[in-house]
This record gives C-alpha cells, sequence and structure tokens, in this order.
C-alpha cells in the first residue's frame, strides 16, 4: 500500500495552464479574417493581453502571452515611440513569441518580428481587441477548467489502483484508454515492461499491433532519440516526432521511463499532464518494489518477537511493524497455514519446508492483488489481512479458502489453516492468533481433507464437541433435519447441501447459486421446496438458527462418526 504522505504529495501536483496552439486560436476562437503572417502555427500561447495604446504607457508582458496591438489606437495617440517595430523590440526582453495586430502591418514591423522569431497573427481592421483578448482569455479558462476534471478523475483512478496494488501494467492500460494513445513503459535500460493500446476500432487495433512490432523500443522513448526535445507543456517531459516521453524517478535515479506513442491527430492537452501523473505514480509502486526487494531479510523479524513476548512489549513492537507496512489503526485478521504431509501416507510427497509455504503464499498474493502482510513463526506462515471494517469478512473468507486450496494444489500433501477475529493493533491481533491456532488444531482433529476453520466456526463447534450427550444432539438433528434427509435420500437430491451453502453465504441468493453452480431460479425452487417439505417459516429467524445449528451438529457428529470407525 502506498503511503498516505506519497498519495498527498501526488494529489497536491498543480494542473499548469494550458499552452494554446496559434493554429487552434486562429481557427477556433480569432474572428473571421485573422490570419498568421508569419512565424510557426505550433507557437503556443497561455494567456491574452491588450497592449495600453496611450503616450507613455509601459509594456506589461509576460513570457507566454499573446499580445494583441490596435494599430488604429496607435495611430490615434501619435506617439512616434509607440510605432509597431520598437514595440516589438520592447517585448523581446519578455520573451514573447506571439503578437495579433489589429491594422495595416508596415515592412519594418515585419522585420523586426521576424528578426526576433516574433510570430505575427493579422486581425482584420474591424476587429474590438478587447472582445478579441475576453474570447481568448475564455477559451483559456474552459479548457483549464476541462482538464482540471479530467486530472480529478485520474487521480482518484491512478490513487486507487496504486492503494489497490494493480501494477504497473494497469497504469498503461488507465493512460491508454484515457488518452486514446498506445502507452508503454520501460525501464532504464529501455526493455519494455508494459505496454497498452487503447480502445480503438478493431480495423485500427491489428495495425497498431504491427507498429509497436516494428519499431524499436529505443524509438519509444523519447529520451534515447537524437531528434527529441524538452516539451513545452512540461519541463520533465521529452518530446520526438513519435512520442512524449516522462522520465520515472526514484530517490532521484531514474529508474524507467513511461511514454505515450503518437498518432496522426494533434495530441489532447491533457495528454502530458497524465502522463506526468501515471510517471509518478509508476515512481511511487517502483520505489515501493524495490523498498520490499531490500528489506525481504528482515521484514517479519518483529512476528516471532511480537508472539513469544508480552502484551507490555506491543508499543515498542507496533513502530518495528509499521516498517513492514502495518498500520496500527488498521482492521486485520490474523489466517495461520501449515504444510502437513496429508492422510494418505502411502502417498509419497516430497516435504515442504515452512519457508517455501511462506514465500508461495506471498507470491500468491501478490499475484492477486491482495492487500496482506506474510510473515513466518515457527512452522506456521501468517497472514495479516486487511479488512475495510471489522464487519467486512465475507471476501476475506473467500480469499483464506482459495489461497489454502491452491497451495494443496501446488504444493502437494495437505495445507491446514485457521482463521481468528478481526482486531486492531498488536495486543487484539495476539488474541487473534491464538483463535487461528485453536481453528487450525481442531481442523486437523476434525477432518482430513485439506479445510478452513474460521472463528465463528470455532466457538460452536468446541460448543458442541463439549457436550457429553451425543444421543441428544442426534435427536437436535433429527427433530429439525429428519424430512431433508429422507427426501433426499429417496430423490437422490442436494436439499441438504443447499441449505448449508446457503446459510453460509448468510442468505445471499446470488452467492449461493454461484457456489452450488446452480441458476438462481433453481435455487428458488430448492429453497421453497424445502419449505413444503419440513412445513416450516424459512423467514423466522429462529427457525433458521435452528436449521443452521442442526447442519453444523450434523456435519460434526458426521466426522466424529468417521474417526471412530477409521483404524488408527
Amino acid at each position: 500500500m502506498i503511503s498516505n504522505a506519497a498519495l498527498s504529495r501526488f494529489r497536491s501536483m498543480k494542473v499548469p495552464m494550458p499552452a494554446i496552439t496559434l493554429h487552434e486560436l486562429i481557427e477556433g476562437v480569432l474572428p473571421a479574417g485573422a490570419f498568421l503572417v508569419s512565424g510557426q502555427p505550433d507557437s503556443r500561447v497561455r494567456w491574452a493581453r491588450t497592449l495600453a495604446a496611450t503616450a507613455g504607457a509601459n509594456v506589461n508582458a509576460v513570457e507566454g502571452d499573446l499580445i494583441l496591438i490596435s494599430m488604429e489606437a496607435l495611430q490615434q495617440n501619435m506617439d512616434p515611440e509607440r510605432d509597431l517595430a520598437r514595440i516589438i523590440g520592447q517585448l523581446v526582453p519578455s520573451r514573447i513569441r506571439a503578437i495579433a495586430v489589429q491594422g495595416k502591418l508596415n515592412i519594418a514591423a515585419l522585420e523586426a518580428a521576424i528578426r526576433n522569431e516574433m510570430a505575427v497573427i493579422y486581425l482584420p481592421e474591424d476587429t474590438a481587441v478587447n472582445t478579441v483578448e475576453r474570447a481568448v482569455i475564455r477559451y483559456i479558462m474552459d479548457l483549464q477548467a476541462e482538464i482540471e476534471r479530467e486530472d480529478a478523475a485520474l487521480q482518484q483512478e491512478l490513487a486507487r489502483q496504486a492503494n489497490g496494488n494493480f501494477g504497473l501494467p494497469a497504469i498503461c492500460q488507465t493512460l491508454a484508454r484515457t488518452i486514446g494513445l498506445p502507452t508503454t513503459l520501460h525501464d532504464a535500460r529501455g526493455f519494455r515492461l508494459a505496454h497498452s493500446l487503447p480502445p480503438i476500432d478493431h480495423a485500427l487495433l491489428d495495425p497498431w499491433q504491427q507498429h509497436l512490432a516494428i519499431l524499436q523500443d529505443q524509438e519509444l522513448v523519447a529520451h534515447f532519440t537524437d531528434q527529441s526535445i524538452t516539451s513545452h507543456h512540461n519541463t520533465t517531459i521529452m518530446e520526438s516526432n513519435r512520442s512524449l516521453s516522462a522520465a520515472i524517478t526514484v530517490d532521484s535515479t531514474v529508474v524507467g521511463y513511461l511514454s505515450l506513442v503518437k498518432l496522426n491527430a494533434p495530441l489532447k492537452h491533457f495528454a502530458p499532464i497524465a502522463l506526468s501523473r501515471g510517471a509518478t505514480v509508476c515512481g511511487l509502486l517502483m520505489a515501493k518494489s524495490y523498498a520490499l526487494r531490500n528489506d525481504t531479510s528482515g521484514r517479519t523479524d518483529w512476528i516471532s518477537a511480537w508472539l513469544d513476548g508480552e502484551p507490555s512489549d506491543d508499543p515498542i513492537l507496533t513502530a518495528r511493524a509499521e516498517q513492514s507496512m502495518f498500520d496500527p489503526e488498521q482492521v486485520y485478521v490474523i489466517s495461520t497455514m501449515r504444510w502437513t504431509p496429508g492422510p494418505d501416507l502411502r502417498r509419497t510427497t516430497k516435504p515442504v519446508k515452512p519457508e517455501q509455504l511462506t514465500e508461495q503464499i506471498r507470491h500468491e498474493t501478490k499475484q492477486r492483488r491482495i492487500q496482506a502482510i506474510i510473515g513466518q513463526y515457527h512452522d506456521r506462515t501468517l497472514l495479516f489481512l486487511a479488512l475495510e471494517r471489522a464487519q467486512h469478512t465475507g471476501r476475506m473468507k473467500q480469499y483464506t479458502v482459495s489461497i489454502a486450496k491452491r497451495m494443496t494444489e501446488i504444493l502437494g500433501g495437505t495445507v491446514i489453516c485457521g482463521v481468528g477475529r478481526p482486531g486492531v493493533g498488536l495486543t487484539e491481533l495476539r488474541r487473534s492468533f491464538h483463535e487461528a491456532e485453536r481453528a487450525m488444531n481442531l481442523s486437523t482433529q476434525l477432518w482430513q481433507e485439506p479445510h478452513t476453520v474460521f472463528f465463528g466456526d470455532l466457538s460452536l463447534t468446541e460448543l458442541l464437541m463439549n457436550i457429553q450427550d451425543h444421543e441428544q444432539l442426534k435427536q437436535f438433528c433429527q427433530e429439525w433435519l429428519y424430512h431433508i434427509l429422507d427426501y433426499d435420500q429417496q430423490n437422490n437430491s442436494d436439499l441438504l447441501l443447499t441449505m448449508s451453502v446457503y446459510f453460509a453465504n448468510n442468505g445471499n441468493m446470488a452467492a449461493t447459486a454461484k457456489q452450488l453452480n446452480v441458476h438462481r431460479n433453481t435455487l428458488v425452487y430448492r429453497l421453497n421446496r424445502i419449505a413444503e417439505i419440513t412445513q416450516l417459516d424459512m423467514d423466522d429467524a429462529d427457525v433458521q438458527l435452528n436449521l443452521h445449528l442442526a447442519i453444523k451438529a450434523y456435519r460434526l457428529l458426521q466426522q466424529l462418526e468417521h474417526q471412530s470407525t477409521t483404524p488408527s
């Protein structure tokens, strides 16, 4: 997870005033009849300012201004010091690169403009320069507001991806989708790490894939080409005839380049800003990756010290834990996992070291983009799974079950797992760890196949196991489940399984149907059939509680009976 301080710095980046080309102004803002007399149409301006025509007035201008000059107003004041050639000379120290002149131009003024590389736009004689000034400023301000809206949306998306560990390819995909240009990411040596194409028409997709394949990676990074120049949009961006590239830095060292590959259409004004944003987030993600890579040796030392120590040591150990991205105000759940050879001793399974299991789980959580701190305590792997709230345990349960199942598939043997209750801070999480240990031990007592026991199941199962009179439990199950069990046996159906999964998913129809791999209508039919067979009100809370408890007791009795009949 990227630190809040880093994300705050990212969000505090200001959006610069857009730079508008003279061609764009002539086509869309200036009055009909305006045209470029000298200079380049891709010269850019950021503001408009009308030159005061009164005698003795100072020339107030800053770099990036388009200076609007009314020859009619100058002639009315009859100031010999205010002829156009002299005015152009006075504008040069302010690095003015474009003027728009209403009225007739003389040769001396035009030569002065060409000599000082200053673009000149002709405005028709009936033009009111004050009106043009307001129109240009309004256009720039409207464009600025639009860019700021786009920037706010992009900031939010990039921050979400950075916090969610979506990875560098997701940054490329977001930029390609937002800007509509092919996006590439290279390391400092010029090797391509990721690229993404925009969601363009399929007819154009194949040519662009070929285009990217034909181009050498060095050509995609403007920093590597001799013809590249510093972009007028942003001094940290280089621009070539093929791409716009931003350097990615970590601790003032260039670690990569993020590039937008140009199409034939003009670049959007937002493109360089989006590129700069993307490069910043790439830098944060790469810095985090390097920090984790360099700190693997001592990243979980604090876990052993914490669990072997006393609660009074927790404040000191919290500071050490924070260096491994532990957040003392975050809600976590502790999950413990351990590898065992499995129940079938005839099967030869190569032993798996605890370090192997820990590394494999760390890799799996990273691949799934699961926010978790992974550590090791003796022969167990510990997962600190972050929750938005203590009540939001549904997704955590899915993660834990699927990870344990995946580890069993990869490593062989059996990976057993226990999960404690949510907690905040090391003191509460110590309790969560001990609950996870009890749950994992209970799993080994009751189930031979891989099984994950959660904190909610733990207390209930222990309670049921402590009931000495199993005949009383059997009678309870018979009273509540007899009709369902009898129907399943007579019709080879799965009503008991359906009810069990339904309760396990807290009555969520969509999740239950998905887990049972049946259509929602089929699930509704089965639940209605259960109500008809049992003659019970399935919406009654007490009925649901007794049925759920009966199913738990029935499963437990099955396991205990299996253990009693299995030879040791």
